[in-house]
């Protein structure tokens, strides 16, 4: 025992000190594009000119079909940065918070560690056998301040919500107040092997692995598609009007994919970065490129009408968001295709959908062209028997296989670039 302090024990001392670099904290909400400052978006974006006409002098200046695709790919890379940045500074995040509490604002934030403050002081009381009384009463009164800020917030909430309201999106407000369109956490899911599974981690396992299964092996010889054939139609260069009908032919509230850029922010930058969006992807079409940062997408998993069992992972579709810059390609070319088609013949007369001027309306039309020409024809007691039921293969879209489309243009010679 020590004797100069009546202590029977040897005391540790641990010292606990910070980590040297703490890890920033970083805002997973997302952003908020109907609020964001279009004008302050344009004059970032102006301000960054001149670092974006040095990437196009880069591309311009490389020598070497490698070099060219490396720098384009770092080109892609840093427009898509300044974007993303620029929509970081001008855009707000959406109110809500990571446990879905969409109507959270600053003022619940301010409340709450008053709240939190009143219960840890009545824990103490409790502990300690005094002031419980009291520290009951401030609890009681913080707790009915949350309560009463939470209830203010959530009338400011759904009341901009509905001012907001217009067109079509007043009867998907009905349908939800009706309960229809709401949609709840997914349950366990299981797998083949009869494990389930919970966590959001494993769910997506689990999809990835039975949507998306790589494909049998075949024994079929796949073409060339960088040798060209003798019949091959030279590419044709790319236009300015090509490339902004492009970009103004989405919709601006189109679902954005890795990248995180909605269509609005490519039309507000558009009238900036027209001339080097427009210098970059002419020589992409040229080498007959795909840049790499075009080669990835966000994958949402919807699930399939009727009466399924949502614990299977059958019941699932899996739908692709790709980049915003890959779809403005990926548009140039699918127009390409289809005027190619139209002019070689190489796409049926019946197929509508994605051509110019064969839409819906074009496709009713002619679908009751045919059927009054067949009553004009027909007997009158047949009147009563005609079905549109050929009609739906006809009509159907995206109805032909790859490898026969893709033979089926390689003989009037589509470029190699596009056919691929």
């Amino acid at each position: 025992m020590n004797l100069a302090t009546g202590s029977d024990h040897v005391p540790v001392i641990f010292e606990l000190l910070p980590a040297e670099h703490l890890p920033a904290l970083t805002d997973t909400r997302p952003l908020n594009f109907k609020r964001t400052d279009w004008k302050r978006f344009a004059t970032l974006i102006r301000a960054h000119r001149p670092a974006l006409d040095l990437l196009v002098t880069a591309v311009k200046a490389a020598d070497g079909e490698a070099a060219v695709q490396a720098t384009l790919d770092d080109a892609f890379v840093s427009v898509q940065k300044l974007l993303q940045g620029a929509l970081e500074e001008t855009t707000p995040r959406c109110k809500g918070s990571a446990t879905e509490f969409k109507f959270w604002d600053a003022a619940c934030d301010q409340t709450l560690p008053e709240l939190r403050l009143a219960e840890l002081d009545l824990a103490h009381a409790r502990s300690d056998g005094t002031g419980e009384g009291t520290a009951r009463m401030r609890r009681a009164g913080a707790s009915k301040r949350f309560r009463k800020q939470v209830g203010k917030s959530k009338r400011s909430f759904f009341d901009d919500r509905l001012n907001d309201l217009s067109g079509n999106s007043i009867f998907a407000a009905m349908k939800w107040s009706d309960g229809a369109a709401r949609r709840h956490r997914s349950p366990p899911m299981v797998g083949a092997d009869g494990a389930v599974r919970v966590t959001g981690e494993s769910k997506m396992l689990l999809l990835r692995e039975a949507l998306l299964a790589p494909p049998p092996p075949t024994s079929a010889r796949l073409p060339d598609l960088h040798s060209p054939l003798p019949s091959t139609l030279a590419g044709a260069p790319l236009r300015l009007e090509e490339l902004r009908s492009a970009v103004f032919g989405h919709a601006q509230d189109r679902a954005s994919g890795p990248d995180d850029i909605p269509f609005r922010a490519l039309r507000a930058a558009w009238p900036e970065l027209g001339e080097q969006l427009f210098a970059l992807f002419e020589t992409a079409l040229a080498i007959d490129w795909h840049p790499r940062p075009f080669r990835q997408a966000t994958w949402v998993a919807l699930q399939k009408g009727g009466k399924r069992d949502p614990t299977l992972p059958r019941p699932f579709r899996l739908i692709a968001l790709l980049p915003t810059l890959g779809k403005v390609l990926e548009k140039v070319v699918a127009v390409r295709l289809a005027t190619l088609g139209l002019e070689h013949g190489f796409i049926a007369s019946e197929q509508f959908g994605s051509l110019l001027g064969r839409s819906t309306a074009d496709a009713a039309l002619t679908l009751v062209q045919d059927v009054e020409a067949g009553w004009s024809h027909a007997r009158p007691r047949a009147r009563t028997e005609v079905s549109t039921a050929p009609t739906s293969a006809e009509f159907r879209r995206n109805s032909a296989p790859p490898r026969s489309l893709r033979s089926q243009t390689e003989n009037p010679g589509v470029t190699q670039g596009l056919s691929y």
